[in-house]
């Protein structure tokens, strides 16, 4: 008979259809042997086959109710196989008996994630993180969620260290590759990236990943030919959206078009599409359809109104005033009375371009950086640190 530490040992080496086997093996002598039940679940989730583990899982929760590890378990299997609804309410189960769990937090973040809850994933995985601040799942997510909710601040203290931490799963490097680039951490971005193909050639995340990173600094070749190594039906969501990007980039406005339109379709979580709907109303306005590109600019901005309702809701009351320095006036006589500032000469001086979200600000700072007399310092929300440092200082 097959022994747990056997099978425990096949699990960790990837042999999960040797520990099916010798799951399936000692269950047909110890139904009731619940360390098999677990190994025979995980090993069936772990070939893709989640239909037939959830069952297993249900018999765990049955058998040991008070296990909040069986609830865990169930739920991450739900979440995975797209039952969210359920997912939520087992992981809800798991957190009342163990209240305290940092894991359970932060898969229920995982949950909040993939229902489009940005709000609510930033809340949770920021609480999962301070629980355990060693753990990089909640750090990788909440950094996620906090450049969605426009905290990127705090995004970068989250991800602070990370071009140190160990190598990790395939998700969790991807994923953290891409909360890397949102924060302008690209070259760690890159460098973990290409680690995880060097240990992973047949990676299909890593190389759609790094095709968005390459198509973002304007390396088109490079991205054409990373996107090319990996099969269309492997491509997902990422995949599709870099290949409606290059489209649009090759000036092939029609298939940008509707490539981005069958974007829309399969990713219709809110807090998750507004880009794609800004890139399509691009496309639209290219091919001259000023009524589409406009539907889409507005269904970008409600997407966007959403998010920011949640996190300030003084925004969307008509009563309201979203930037109080506004009332703040300067009359030319205030300005005449003004002490002069004297400044270093133009060689001494920084030179500051500034421009709207969208509006080619990056590839601008690219091309500048390019030049070997001259060096950027990245891309700074300069007047909004300014806002926030007079509204400390009491201009409200």
């Amino acid at each position: 008979l097959p022994t747990i530490p056997a099978l425990e040992r096949a699990l960790q080496t990837g042999s999960y259809k040797d520990a099916e086997a010798g799951a399936r093996t000692r269950l047909e002598e110890k139904p009731d042997d619940v360390s098999a039940l677990v190994i025979l679940a995980v090993a069936l989730g772990a070939q893709g086959r989640l239909a037939e583990a959830l069952p297993y899982y249900r018999q765990l929760t049955d058998a040991q109710p008070g296990e909040a590890a069986h609830w865990c378990n169930l739920a991450t299997a739900l979440r995975e196989a797209g039952k969210l609804d359920e997912a939520a309410v087992a992981y809800q189960q798991a957190q009342v008996l163990s209240p305290h769990d940092a894991s359970v937090l932060a898969n229920l973040g995982l949950l909040r994630w993939q229902q489009g809850d940005v709000i609510e994933t930033l809340s949770i995985m920021l609480e999962a993180s301070q629980r355990a601040p060693d753990s990089a799942e909640p750090r990788i997510y909440g950094a996620l969620a906090c450049h969605a909710c426009a905290e990127d601040d705090e995004a970068r203290r989250l991800l602070s260290g990370s071009e140190r931490w160990p190598p990790m799963d395939e998700s969790l490097e991807v994923d953290l590759a891409t909360a890397l680039i949102q924060i302008e951490r690209i070259d760690v971005a890159e460098r973990r990236l290409q680690l995880l193909l060097d240990r992973k050639p047949d990676s299909a995340r890593a190389r759609v990943q790094l095709a968005a990173l390459y198509e973002r600094l304007s390396r088109i070749a490079e991205a054409e030919n990373m996107l090319a190594a990996v099969a269309p039906e492997a491509w997902g969501d990422e995949g599709l959206a870099v290949h409606a990007a290059l489209l649009l980039r090759a000036g092939r406005v029609l298939e940008a078009r509707t490539a981005y339109e069958a974007l829309l379709q399969r990713v219709c979580m809110i807090g998750h599409n507004a880009p794609f709907y800004f890139a399509l109303a691009k496309a639209c306005d290219r091919l001259g359809d000023a009524a589409s590109a406009m539907r889409a600019l507005e269904d970008g901005h409600a997407a966007q109104l959403h998010i920011a309702s949640r996190l300030v809701p003084d925004l969307v009351d008509p009563a309201s005033e979203p930037l109080p320095i506004t009332r703040q006036r300067v009359t030319q006589a205030d300005r005449a009375r003004w002490q002069a500032i004297a400044a270093p000469d133009v060689q001494a001086s920084p030179i500051f371009v500034v421009g709207f979200p969208r509006s080619g600000t990056t590839l601008l700072e690219q091309m500048l950086d390019a030049h070997p007399a001259l060096r950027s310092m990245d891309e700074r929300g300069f007047f909004h640190d300014v806002i926030e440092g007079m509204q400390r200082m009491g201009w409200t």
